[in-house]
């Protein structure tokens, strides 16, 4: 992403700094940053490098970065798209001004590295006139534009694909069942990993419910994210269910092993006490992970 990123406070208290172009995580090279694993894996990481400026810099990052980003509630970072012009409205006052490849790298005079910072120039401009700064076959130039009231200029924008090269790999019936099993290897990984930050306070107060779940998948339908989510949540169930809590599987197993070390069962009036307990402790965590939900719904953080 020749762009780089944007990063949070957390990130840039441990020296990132927007714009980096993430070159490599704990060794691997060109990390596909499109992926859904690819934040995990950068926050988790013991060495980033990026590529600043005309710099190579190397970045490690402190064993406690998933509980910096939980304390400040923010994000690593997201990825910087540039304000590139893909076609000029028909009628619109930018015909003659813009044209299809321009790169608005400012507005009036102020720096803009980031198609949301250009978005939120033109915003505070609605109804006004605006200079931009363009770049244009390599060459820089400015014009004055109108901005409408809904703070638009009458462009159409470039999407990430064609912003940024994008590899499409193709699986047969053979090589998608291994990529699969491969791929499931990895995300049950990082999710039990990610279990320990549910003892901290600040895992505790990220926590959520069915609200949460539900904000998972996109507004609109995009079959490959649908299920990519449910499957997500399947191994989310499936990692929840061997754990070895009373009233699960996994405190199911956990009695065989501990009757096999025993050679003999526990009586039936602990078994009831146990599973009572496993079942009200499992009560208790979905009306906390549910009433965080609404706590965020109607109060926000």
């Amino acid at each position: 992403v020749s762009a780089g990123m944007n990063f949070s406070t957390p990130a840039e208290e441990v020296g990132f700094v927007d714009g980096d172009v993430i070159l490599s995580v704990d060794g691997k090279q060109s990390p596909n940053v499109l992926d859904s694993r690819f934040m995990s894996s950068l926050i988790n990481a013991h060495e980033v490098v990026v590529r600043r400026g005309g710099a190579v810099e190397t970045i490690r990052l402190p064993e406690d970065m998933m509980q910096r980003l939980l304390r400040a509630e923010e994000g690593f970072g997201s990825l910087r798209m540039p304000f590139v012009v893909d076609a000029v409205s028909e009628g619109s006052r930018a015909q003659g001004h813009l044209v299809s490849g321009d790169r608005v790298v400012a507005v009036d005079s102020v720096t803009c590295t980031d198609v949301t910072e250009v978005i939120t120039a033109l915003d505070k401009k609605k109804g006004k006139d605006v200079v931009l700064t363009v770049e244009r076959s390599g060459t820089a130039l400015q014009t004055t534009l109108p901005v409408d009231t809904a703070g638009h200029i009458g462009v159409v924008l470039k999407g990430i694909e064609e912003l940024y090269p994008i590899e499409h790999v193709q699986y047969n019936v053979f090589t998608a069942i291994p990529a699969g099993i491969d791929r499931a290897g990895q995300t049950i990984s990082g999710y039990v990993r990610g279990l320990k930050y549910m003892f901290t306070k600040e895992g505790a107060k990220q926590m959520g419910g069915l609200g949460t779940m539900g904000k998972l998948f996109p507004t609109t339908f995009d079959w490959q994210s649908f299920w990519s989510i449910t499957a997500f949540l399947s191994i989310i169930l499936a990692v929840m269910n061997i754990l070895p809590i009373p009233a699960l599987d996994g405190g199911h197993i956990l009695f065989i092993i501990i009757e096999m070390i025993r050679r003999k069962p526990l009586s039936d009036k602990a078994m009831t006490t146990i599973q009572t307990i496993g079942l009200v402790l499992l009560v208790l965590l979905m009306v906390y992970a549910n009433g965080n939900d609404i706590y965020r719904a109607f109060f926000g953080k």
